[in-house]
């Protein structure tokens, strides 16, 4: 999948943003799940930078149609490498993504990504903005 779209993509030096503590008056953006551990928390303001990036929408929506490997992420989305192992290792950070190790063609080991982020809904109030997110299981 290539951008079809004429915005210009966010720049990786910038994509990195301090946190804003008045973007998240609550504290946290919470993590919900089937899983009964999921305790994973999230500012608001870094979920929402880290969405704003359109090399992550791009990851995100190719990994919703089914898992796939940095290599195949790279095709689909027409990224470099580096691009695409940086923002899936934040996408991993933030809990929205999970990595599973496995044994390609040739005995080669690789790594296969599958999205976990189901539903995100955000509320911006007077006090700021504060949010929910929905887990898929395993």
């Amino acid at each position: 999948m290539k951008a079809t779209d004429s915005t210009p993509r966010s720049d990786d030096s910038t994509a990195d943003s301090s946190r804003s503590a008045n973007s998240d008056p609550q504290g946290v953006l919470g993590a919900h799940s089937s899983e009964p551990d999921a305790s994973q928390q999230l500012p608001a303001s870094e979920l929402l930078t880290l969405l704003n990036d359109d090399y992550v929408c791009e990851i995100i929506a190719a990994l919703d149609a089914e898992p796939l490997s940095v290599r195949e992420l790279v095709r689909e989305c027409d990224l470099s490498r580096p691009t695409a192992y940086r923002r899936l290792n934040r996408l991993e950070d933030a809990g929205l993504v999970e990595s599973t190790p496995y044994i390609g063609k040739n005995a080669t080991r690789n790594t296969q990504y599958q999205l976990r982020l189901s539903t995100a809904e955000f509320r911006i109030t007077a006090e700021g903005v504060a949010g929910d997110v929905a887990l898929r299981g395993p």
